[in-house]
């Protein structure tokens, strides 16, 4: 049964919820007014999902990978090897960790590396001692380069017989070799081989383009 209703000088009014009356328009007027509300709280409530779920992505979205490599120096001593690099980060492809040093030394010091040849290998150096040297130029590398590294290492650690030389076959003509696969200008020097403070700092001078482009997240890439 509808509403009470009556007819008053040509006009419909309807009965209201407190016993008065309302007109149709009256009516439809309080009909949008309920509808414009029913609105704007459906509208609040999606925009409170679409928000929550904006920050989700937001707070789930992985950090963009990088790897960088870092050259370093020490001071001559007991300890080998003197020029050495590390890599840190974490890969493009699959967001893979990476936390690792790489050097080339002799598998024995001794004065037999004065006279000659002697077996190598490829050493990781610990963090106390990457802690103590001497860092010189810092660059972020693409997993490709990354790659390129992983594959001198792999030249250097699985060279035949005796592969350490100190005059050919050292520490620094390793790093030499890996700044080289990452498209630095790395030559041979002669009179710098043997010093790999010097000729690590001659190569951050060399590249200090190169470098400044792939900044790896820090004001001071290069070392002075």
């Amino acid at each position: 049964m509808g509403a009470p209703s009556l007819r008053i000088n040509g006009r419909w009014l309807l009965a209201g919820p407190d016993g008065g009356t309302e007109s149709g328009l009256d009516r439809s007027i309080i009909r949008l007014q309920q509808g414009s509300q029913r609105l704007m709280r459906a509208f609040v409530r999606s925009s409170g999902i679409l928000l929550s779920i904006l920050l989700l992505l937001l707070v789930s979205a992985p950090a963009q990978a990088a790897v960088v490599i870092t050259f370093y120096s020490r001071d001559f001593g007991a300890s080998f090897p003197h020029a050495f690099f590390t890599l840190r980060g974490s890969l493009d492809a699959n967001g893979a960790p990476v936390d690792i040093s790489y050097g080339f030394t002799a598998v024995s010091v001794s004065p037999a590396i004065l006279l000659g040849s002697v077996k190598g290998k490829v050493e990781n150096p610990a963090d106390s001692v990457v802690a103590a040297s001497y860092s010189h130029a810092s660059a972020t590398i693409s997993d490709q380069e990354y790659g390129k590294v992983l594959a001198v290492v792999e030249k250097w650690r699985t060279k035949a017989g005796r592969s350490y030389n100190l005059n050919s076959a050292n520490c620094v003509h390793f790093v030499a070799e890996v700044a080289r696969a990452i498209g630095m200008d790395a030559p041979d020097m002669p009179g710098l081989m043997k010093k790999p403070r010097s000729f690590l700092q001659r190569i951050a001078d060399r590249n200090r383009m190169w470098i400044a482009e792939r900044h790896a997240g820090s004001s001071a890439a290069v070392a002075h």
